[in-house]
């Protein structure tokens, strides 16, 4: 409902065995040379405060990097739901690997999480632009989606 919502050209559902390795989701799309991942997390898997999803995915991705990091993160509202965002890129001698990420609460509990994914010898600007992009168009369409489900 996403992609359909947001009208996101080129999304191609790829299949758990076409999935690359460290890359997870409950649904991956590869979009142009980008994935777009979403997975539900059950209320007994994320922490009491959404803010605090955003120290872990910094730190996480911070552990797992072993080059250059540079991390943002914030909380944000969407139709009234607060949401915690978060963008980290990591450069190392090999690729380069931006990801942002979205999160946002479920009525039933847990939270929808999100990641647009950026993998490359480097990520050019054009590409960078694409990603926060895409992330600006699942943001804006995610409730409406959700909701016709």
């Amino acid at each position: 409902a996403i992609v359909a919502e947001g009208e996101i050209a080129k999304a191609d559902a790829l299949k758990p065995d076409e999935v690359p390795d460290g890359v997870s989701g409950d649904t991956v799309w590869k979009v142009a040379d980008n994935l777009f991942t979403i997975s539900v997390l059950p209320k007994d898997a994320v922490p009491a405060e959404i803010g605090d999803l955003n120290d872990l995915i910094v730190g996480g991705d911070a552990q797992k990097c072993r080059g250059d990091f540079f991390a943002a993160a914030m909380l944000d509202v969407v139709e009234a739901a607060t949401i915690a965002r978060a963008y980290t890129t990591c450069q190392t001698q090999q690729a380069t690997t931006s990801t942002y990420y979205f999160a946002m609460p479920r009525k039933q509990g847990g939270l929808y999480f999100t990641k647009i994914i950026a993998t490359g010898v480097e990520v050019p600007p054009l590409i960078e632009r694409a990603i926060k992009e895409l992330d600006a168009k699942v943001r804006r369409v995610i409730t409406p989606a959700l909701a016709r489900l």
